[in-house]
């Protein structure tokens, strides 16, 4: 496979085989799963770096990627390396945000970001999980439906399965409001866990809609989370799932 071959989509592909640990993917891709598109294009990527090497694969990605296709790429890197806090990651994300020309300001706030998204070790208790999960689900539900990736994603949110038959379980009794009046009682760092989840929850299919946004303010205003925080984290979870930057 020469240089030329390699597209955007498939670079991201490349990227992830080489730097990925143990094969992991972020949740944004994981929900592509089963997607022809994406599933032709991390084969294609994996070739590629088979071919070439992931020496080669630093340089290629400033030249195949935009600015936006970058900015996803960063985010989802990310996302991955956050909960590993090691110097091997760190030289990582250093190499690719000069490579891929990330504003030093933005990686520092995707960064941090990625970390509020990944940091479940701050939800201890099953009650908590079963709370947050809930909560998500509140969300995922204004709309009148829950579409099939805001079910994908809360799989993958969730630490065992168990927690999503309580929380659906606990949605039911506390209803909506119950649910938002007992979030605003969590620590100061589970609420920017769930806030930072809530809006991936929100953009995990894809859709944006108003009555989302609606609940998604009502939760931000009992999680007491300050507007700039949350400008912070809409920007940089928009960034991690906008895929459609590679369309």
């Amino acid at each position: 496979m020469s240089n030329q071959s390699l597209r955007p989509l498939a670079a991201v592909g490349a990227a992830f085989s080489a730097w990925a640990p143990e094969g992991a993917l972020p949740a944004s891709f994981t929900l592509l799963q089963g997607n022809p598109r994406w599933q032709d294009a991390a084969t294609h990527g994996k070739g590629w770096l088979e071919t070439n090497g992931a020496d080669a694969l630093k340089p290629l990605l400033a030249e195949t990627l935009d600015g936006p296709q970058s900015a996803c790429l960063y985010a989802n890197m990310a996302s991955l390396f956050a909960p590993v806090d090691s110097a091997e990651s760190k030289e990582l994300l250093g190499d690719l945000k000069r490579i891929l020309r990330i504003d030093d300001g933005d990686a520092l706030d995707l960064a941090r970001s990625m970390q509020l998204l990944t940091n479940g070790d701050e939800i201890r208790k099953t009650e908590d999980w079963v709370l947050c999960a809930a909560a998500l689900l509140v969300l995922s539900a204004v709309d009148g439906k829950e579409a099939e990736k805001e079910s994908m994603y809360l799989e993958l949110f969730v630490p065992e399965r168990a927690v999503i038959d309580e929380a659906r379980k606990l949605r039911d009794e506390l209803k909506t409001e119950g649910i938002l009046d007992k979030v605003k009682r969590m620590g100061g760092r589970q609420r920017k866990f769930l806030a930072a989840n809530l809006f991936a929850m929100m953009f995990a299919d894809g859709e944006w809609n108003v009555q989302e946004q609606e609940q998604l303010d009502k939760f931000a205003k009992e999680l007491y989370i300050t507007r700039s925080e949350l400008e912070d984290l809409l920007k940089a979870i928009h960034t991690m799932f906008n895929l459609s930057v590679f369309d």
